[in-house]
Parts: C-alpha cells; sequence; structure tokens
C-alpha cells in the first residue's frame, strides 16, 4: 500500500488515569495518521511509548485518502468518518474500521520482545453480488441445469439487472461503536449492476466477478419501503430474438453490516409449457332462408 493509501489512525494517550479513555478524549497522539506499507508498516509522525503501563487508545479505518471517505481533522473526540456511495460500481469501494485496541499498555502490546499495536478490522459496508443462469425443467427429474441451451433450441440473454431503493448513499461511522448514523435519503437511487449483456446457460454468471459488487452502506427496508430488483432480458427461439422482457422482484430484506449478500435469477423454459391446440366447437351452418315474394302478415 503506498504512501497516501493504507490506514487512517487515531490515537489517543490517557497516561495512568484510571478511567483511561472515554468518549470525550480529543485525539492528542494522532490525528488522522497515514499508516502505509513500505516494507513494513510505517508513519510520517512517530509517536513514542512513555513506559510500559500508560494507557493508549487507538481507532483506524481503511481506506486513508479516498475520494468518498471524509475524516476529521484537528481537535477531535469519538471520530466518526463520512462515507457516500459512488453511483459507479467499478469506482466503490470496502471501508474497514478497527476499535479494538482501546485503553491498552505498552506492556500487552509486546509479544515475544516486539512490541506493536494489533489492528482488528471489520467491514462496515453490505456487499451484494448477483448471479444468474438459464435451465430447463423437467417434471420427472426436477429442475435439470444444462450447459447447452441451443439443445431446446432456447437461449436466454441477459441485457440489463438494476436495483432501486431508498438505499443510504451517505452517512458517517463512528469509529469507537462500528455504529452507522445515515443521512435519510429524500427519493430512490438506482444502481446499475449489469452493463454488458450475457448469454445464459446452465452454469451460474457471476455478473459481480472482478470486485465489480455493490457496497452499501447498511439499510432497513419494510413492506412499505421496498427495494426492487429489475431483470432485463431477451429470447432467442429457434432463430428469432424476441423483444425486451423485464420483470420486477420485491427485497424486503434489510442489508446489514459486515454482512455479504447473492442474488441468484434462474431464467426457466418448462418443458410441460408448449404451444397446443383444443378445438372447443364447431359452429352450425349459417342457412338463411330466402323470405322474398312471402306476404306480411300483422296480426
Amino acid at each position: 500500500v503506498a504512501k497516501g493509501g493504507g490506514i487512517g489512525i487515531y490515537g489517543f494517550y490517557t497516561g495512568d488515569a484510571a478511567e483511561g479513555w472515554t468518549e470525550a478524549t480529543t485525539a492528542n497522539l494522532l490525528v488522522n495518521e497515514n499508516l502505509y506499507y513500505n516494507g513494513a508498516w510505517t508513519y510520517d509522525n512517530l509517536a513514542y511509548w512513555t513506559n510500559t503501563e500508560d494507557q493508549y487508545t487507538f481507532l483506524a479505518y481503511a481506506p486513508y485518502g479516498h475520494a468518498k471517505v471524509t475524516a476529521p481533522v484537528g481537535t477531535v473526540a469519538n471520530p466518526a468518518i463520512t462515507y457516500e456511495v459512488d453511483t459507479d460500481l467499478a469506482k466503490q469501494t470496502d471501508l474497514l474500521y478497527s476499535n479494538n485496541a482501546k485503553n491498552v499498555t505498552k506492556a500487552e502490546c509486546t509479544t515475544n520482545g516486539t512490541t506493536a499495536v494489533s489492528f482488528q478490522f471489520q467491514h462496515a459496508l453490505s456487499r451484494l453480488s448477483v448471479q444468474a443462469n438459464a435451465v430447463m425443467y423437467d417434471k420427472t427429474t426436477g429442475q435439470t441445469a444444462t450447459s447447452a441451451t441451443t439443445e431446446f433450441d432456447n437461449l436466454f440473454t441477459i441485457t440489463n439487472i438494476t436495483i432501486k431503493g431508498k438505499f443510504n448513499t451517505k452517512g458517517s461511522l463512528n469509529l469507537n461503536t462500528g455504529e452507522w448514523t445515515p443521512v435519510t435519503p429524500t427519493g430512490d437511487t438506482t444502481y446499475d449492476l449489469v452493463t454488458t449483456a450475457q448469454q445464459l446457460d446452465g452454469d451460474f454468471h457471476n455478473f459481480s466477478a472482478d470486485e465489480n459488487y455493490l457496497m452499501m452502506i447498511p439499510t432497513t427496508f419494510s413492506a412499505t419501503n421496498k427495494a426492487i430488483l429489475s431483470v432485463t432480458y431477451k429470447i432467442n427461439y429457434k432463430g428469432a430474438e424476441s423483444a425486451e422482457i423485464t420483470k420486477d422482484v420485491e427485497i424486503t430484506t434489510d442489508f446489514v453490516k459486515g454482512t455479504a449478500y447473492t442474488i441468484k435469477i434462474t431464467l426457466q423454459r418448462d418443458e410441460n409449457n408448449a404451444i397446443i391446440f383444443n378445438v372447443q366447437s364447431v359452429d352450425a351452418w349459417n342457412n338463411p332462408e330466402n323470405n322474398a315474394g312471402q306476404p306480411v302478415i300483422n296480426a
């Protein structure tokens, strides 16, 4: 990790105070210091241990210096960073934080003669990926995935997948508690989960490969606040291609911090759904009488 990337650190020195660090303690040792890797983990404004018993607290996050991550500087207590979700999946980043090094001493951070503060990072976001395949359904054996859908003169191609809802697109993460304070969304946000059309077969195609995941600030949904997954696809049957078809699916599952979700979509052709014909009846012959020249009788 080059300088300007890596990890951001807040350091607090509380000495031998019995209560140690609290949420009111300001960062007096390190303020948004960049910890980067250059053959070893290092940083520029070196801080020093006073003795083996004094207490220190370190809070950290990563990545440092990202365009969508804003970290407080100057006198700060209980620091929280601001994060904004990029609308372009390719530009999104994972967000990590560590709050395990609270009220530690040099003695507690020394093992076999080596002294170092250890960070245990956690994921602050939710991650969403999407996969899809195409199968043939056999009423005898059940659903059967096939490697060649051309066997059934039937090709499915997904052209677009989007997800829309009142997602939390911006918020602040408390590095001490790991809790989010989201900015209340004012409307729906739509994310494109598929940018290139993909013909499907029986194996699931991972549209989120190459780190093209949707990274989300945790969001709570309900019966009145739903996310809508829209799948647009075309069917090529016996060489003739259909118009685009779009199907919507409601998602009410909450996006929880540190949890990865995979949506699996199956486009299925049913062998029992053949075009059939049923003749209900035959209309009687139309046999009108010829009434020309007959008298009209008025009763």
